[in-house]
């Protein structure tokens, strides 16, 4: 064989074919088995245990806490099929589903063949049918871009036409306000020639008015030098008269303190006269009424003299009556004169 023979065409890989979710194989179970991913024979029971023997009830559904799964569970209720007297008709199901299933085989190898073949069919027709759709879209973008392209080439026609009809205008309005402003400098150069002469008689003004201003403030500095001065000296004066009217506040303080004192001595001496007053009426009141009762007792003596004849012993009974009546008297008139005489002093005070 040479090596520029065509080498035959390989047979493409046959793909494993899932198998979808289907019925248990134990008739009890009510799940679904899971799919299968095509690697080998699908399981027909569930292998978990899922299968939990309850008390009065018989086997129940518990997928957490199982003893059995339904491999296990179909083949226990074989047995019992068997053991009840019925294993010739177990045996001749299982013959015919066996027999079926061998029989199924090809048919279900022939299928699974086809279906990859047509899965490889639709594997290129959906590649063919992708590329087609590409270069349509494709096609469609370069028309669209094409006729963007043609538009936008008619839009920018239209609007360079438009720029330069644009551009017409704005040339003869240009024109005109070029007159325009030639008119308007022309004027603002007259204006400013006008500005220019009010400015130099403004700045003429200007000067003699600063220096009119110079000159018044040097008076105002002069004036404020002035009254500086005439401030510190009022401080001065103001601080002198401040010392003085301190010592003035002092003296008053000192003086009202004095009159305050001797206010008190004159209220003290007050009620000292009062006092003293009190006690010379007291006394005047006594003298008066030992007076009365010298009289009353003069009056006495003389009748009791008149009443006795003897004499007594003693120097004071050997004076006459009238002398010793004289004596009492006048001793009685002394007291009295004194105690006038302290009230006047007392009064005088």
């Amino acid at each position: 064989m040479s090596p520029t023979a065509e080498r035959p065409a390989r047979r493409p890989t046959r793909r494993r074919t899932p198998v979808p979710e289907r019925p248990c194989g134990y008739r009890r179970c009510p799940d679904l088995l899971p799919v299968h991913d095509g690697n080998g024979r699908p399981d027909g029971y569930h292998k978990t245990a899922r299968w939990r023997q309850q008390p009065g009830e018989g086997w129940v559904l518990d997928r957490e806490d199982g003893t059995r799964n339904c491999k296990q569970m179909n083949d226990a209720e074989r047995q019992a099929a068997k053991d009840a007297g019925v294993p010739g008709l177990v045996d001749l199901l299982d013959e015919r589903t066996e027999r079926l299933d061998a029989d199924l085989a090809p048919a279900v190898a022939a299928l699974t063949d086809l279906g990859e073949v047509l899965d490889d069919l639709r594997g290129g027709l959906t590649t063919q049918v992708a590329d087609a759709d590409r270069a349509r879209a494709a096609a469609d973008q370069a028309r669209r871009e094409a006729d963007e392209r043609a538009e936008r080439a008619l839009r920018g026609q239209r609007a360079a036409e438009r720029d330069a009809a644009a551009a017409g205008d704005r040339a003869r309005d240009a024109e005109a306000r070029s007159r325009q402003a030639i008119a308007a400098a022309d004027e603002r150069v007259r204006e400013a020639t006008d500005r220019l002469a009010v400015l130099e008689r403004e700045r003429g003004e200007a000067i003699g008015a600063r220096a009119y201003a110079d000159q018044q403030a040097q008076d105002a500095t002069r004036r404020a030098e002035a009254a500086e001065q005439g401030a510190r000296t009022s401080r001065e004066t103001a601080d002198a008269l401040h010392d003085e009217l301190t010592a003035v506040r002092q003296d008053l303080a000192d003086t009202r303190t004095r009159a305050l004192t001797a206010e008190h001595e004159a209220d003290a001496s007050r009620r000292a006269l009062t006092e003293l007053t009190n006690q010379a009426a007291q006394a005047e009141t006594d003298a008066a009424a030992r007076l009365t009762a010298m009289t009353a007792e003069k009056d006495g003596a003389t009748e009791a003299e008149t009443s006795t004849d003897h004499r007594t012993q003693s120097p004071w009974s050997s004076w006459p009556t009238g002398r010793k009546s004289r004596f009492r008297c006048r001793v009685d008139l002394g007291v009295l004169i004194a105690a006038r005489f302290t009230c006047v002093t007392l009064r005088w005070c």
